[in-house]
This record gives structure tokens, C-alpha cells and sequence, in this order.
């Protein structure tokens, strides 16, 4: 069965408030239309990608059983699970909008260093310093060779070595996973099992996933000590 599925998008603009650099407040300026879009919906059609968009396809090889074992898959704790802290940590975040997954990653990497910043607010501001328009930054994502630099500009960052080491250390990262597609999708790293895997918040899900170390593509790794 094929449908068509059409929705506005907006953004909800805010204004953080800081007095001597200690944060007061955010108020909501308000809503903004950014597009009106219509997509066509297949149920259960993926092709060779499951119902995330992770490519299923063992390439005629016979082995897509160990393809798939190697494919990320839903958080299962365990007790010996090691993260970036030892107290709780929020475990869901809102969904990205648009291809906004790595502004969506850093406003959820800015709440868990206790930060009160909206991810809006850096939707805007790579709008201003890249695109043309907020439209263009939800169409188009954040390009793999302007997050590093536009990610200084709101953490500290130190030297990547290994995401095992940055966990350690009480350290976030932030990286990229392939999708199947021409483009990777940002996620944020914050724990690995004992037997190596990794534990990142996805963001087009909002929850938690599991991956093999491997899995990442590795071109991009922001180790983020805190807020700036």
C-alpha cells in the first residue's frame, strides 16, 4: 500500500539570556515556516535498507547473516555497561528535524554537560554562517568539513584517541555512521558495553543504539570535554 504523507515544517526560535556569562533564561521568540512537504510512503518496502536506513545488502557475498550482526541495532543494558558518567543521564532526546542530525546531536551533547542551550538556537546559527536560509540547513545537514569548526565555536574539545578512552575520561563524541546513502548521519557516543560495542544516542530515533566499534566511519571524531 503506497500513501502520500504531507506536513508543515517549522522551527521555534528562542533567545538565550546570559547576565556576566551565567545563564538567566530563554524565551521563545517564536515559530518560524520553514517548508511544506509531501513524501510517498510503501509500507514494509525498504529494498536492501531496514526501517532506519542501514543497508542490508551483503553485496552477493553470503554472508548477510554476519552483515547483519555487525549492523546497529536497539540499546540492550547490561550491568556492566560503561558511560561518560556514573550518575543518570537523560536517555531519549526530541527527534531531529529535517537533515539536522548533527545540530540535533549537539544540542542533545549540550544538555548532558548540563547545558540549557536550544538546538534551534544552533540551527540558526549555521544558517547564518553557511546557508542562505534556515531551509537550506534542514535540506542539506551540516557538511563533514564544517562541524569540527563550527563545533569549537560551543565546546571544548581535546584530542580523539579512542572512543573507549574518551568514555573514560567523562567525554562525549561526536561521529558518524554510514546510512547507505551518499551521506553518514551524526550520532553521539556516550558508553560502550564490556565487550567493545558502542552505546551513541541516534538522533533521528531519539534513543539509545548499539554498534560495533567498527561500525563508525571514523572521518569525523569530536571528543567534547564540556560546554563552552
Amino acid at each position: 500500500m503506497t500513501d502520500e504523507m504531507c506536513f508543515n515544517i517549522y522551527v521555534l526560535i528562542v533567545k538565550d539570556w546570559y547576565i556576566n556569562g551565567v545563564y538567566e533564561r530563554t524565551d521563545e521568540v517564536g515559530w518560524a515556516w520553514i517548508s511544506y512537504e509531501c513524501y510517498m510512503i510503501t509500507e514494509g518496502n525498504y529494498g536492501n535498507y531496514d526501517q532506519y536506513g542501514y543497508n542490508n545488502d551483503d553485496g552477493g557475498s553470503g554472508n548477510n547473516q554476519s552483515n547483519q550482526n555487525n549492523q546497529p541495532k536497539q540499546y540492550q543494558s547490561t550491568s556492566s555497561d560503561k558511560f561518560f558518567k556514573n550518575t543518570s543521564f537523560n536517555r531519549t532526546m526530541e527527534t531531529q528535524v529535517g537533515e539536522t542530525c548533527a545540530l540535533a546531536s549537539m544540542g542533545y551533547v549540550n544538555a548532558l554537560f548540563g547545558g540549557n542551550t536550544n538546538y534551534g538556537t544552533y540551527w540558526l546559527a549555521y544558517a547564518q554562517a553557511y546557508s542562505p536560509n534556515l531551509q537550506d540547513a534542514l535540506s542539506t545537514g551540516i557538511s563533514a568539513e564544517n562541524l569540527p569548526g563550527f563545533a569549537s565555536n560551543y565546546f571544548n574539545t581535546t584530542t580523539f584517541l579512542s572512543y573507549q578512552n574518551a568514555i573514560d575520561n567523562g567525554h562525549l563524541v561526536l561521529t558518524n555512521i554510514p546510512t547507505g546513502q551518499s551521506y553518514s548521519h551524526c550520532v553521539v557516543i556516550v558508553g560502550y558495553h564490556p565487550n567493545g560495542d558502542l552505546i551513541y544516542m541516534d538522533p533521528e530515533l531519539g534513543t539509545l543504539r548499539e554498534c560495533p566499534a567498527s561500525y563508525p566511519l571514523g572521518n569525523i571524531n569530536i571528543q567534547i570535554t564540556g560546554n563552552k
